[in-house]
């Protein structure tokens, strides 16, 4: 992806955990940094860079994107939610 791009959807992006990752593939693939120094400078982990300069190669933009996760199943039933909503 070009830099224009890049620039675009980094301007547009709202959360800020994207903005973040999205700056480190600026850095990495267009300022040609190297990965480690990049990581560095966000403070955060070399595992944590490698980790989402791998999700942005193989499934782009989307890929730095968090992923749905399942949550513990709740212990009250439906009708109690109800009770308790009203």
């Amino acid at each position: 992806m070009k830099l224009d791009a890049l620039d675009n959807v980094y301007r547009n992006e709202r959360d800020a955990s994207v903005k973040e990752r999205l700056l480190l593939i600026v850095r990495i693939s267009i300022d040609k940094q190297h990965i480690e120094s990049v990581a560095q400078e966000v403070h955060k982990s070399r595992a944590w860079a490698y980790k989402w300069y791998k999700r942005y190669n193989e499934e782009g933009i989307e890929g730095l994107r968090d992923k749905p996760r399942s949550g513990r199943p709740s212990f009250v039933d439906k009708e109690n939610i109800i009770k308790i909503k009203q």
